[in-house]
């Protein structure tokens, strides 16, 4: 029991190949398209916040509102890469947290990035919408943030 969360993390790492559609260099890589640190940083919008709680939700579940995608996306979501996420993130539970990390836009889409928090593992969700607001990228991807390891009991613990 005291390796499920470094088995949890290997599974969240795994969700690195988790991108759906090829779209702007911003979803891979929001920090790529970033503003310079003398921008100013993007507000939160609490409607795609809710989006993005929902997406992540649908991905646990399996159970994808498909009007929320357009065409190229819909086309991505196939049975299996569903099931692959409802595999990955469903475990997880609910996210201790979900945060606002920024967003950018590039090449016609709006990139949001959110940090999902749980106890054992942080995960990236990242959500391009289009021009007509619909989602047409989303990735999934170990946190940035560095992942400590379980820390093994001290040789003075163990009886």
């Amino acid at each position: 029991m005291k390796r499920y969360p470094t088995l949890i993390a290997t599974a969240a790492l795994s969700l690195g190949s988790i991108f759906l559609v090829s779209t702007p260099a911003a979803v891979a890589d929001p920090a790529a398209a970033a503003p310079s640190p003398a921008a100013s940083a993007p507000a939160e919008d609490p409607a795609i916040t809710k989006l993005a709680a929902s997406l992540l939700t649908q991905a646990q579940t399996g159970a994808i509102d498909h009007s929320l995608f357009n065409a190229k996306m819909n086309a991505a979501l196939t049975p299996a890469i569903v099931a692959t996420l409802a595999q990955k993130l469903g475990p997880l539970g609910k996210p201790k947290s979900i945060v606002f990390i920024t967003q950018v836009n590039q090449d016609g889409y709006r990139t949001y990035a959110y940090r999902l928090v749980w106890d054992a593992v942080s995960v990236d969700q990242l959500i391009a919408l289009d021009a007509d607001g619909k989602v047409g990228g989303w990735f999934f991807r170990p946190s940035a943030q560095a992942q400590a390891p379980a820390a093994a009991p001290s040789p003075a613990a163990s009886p």
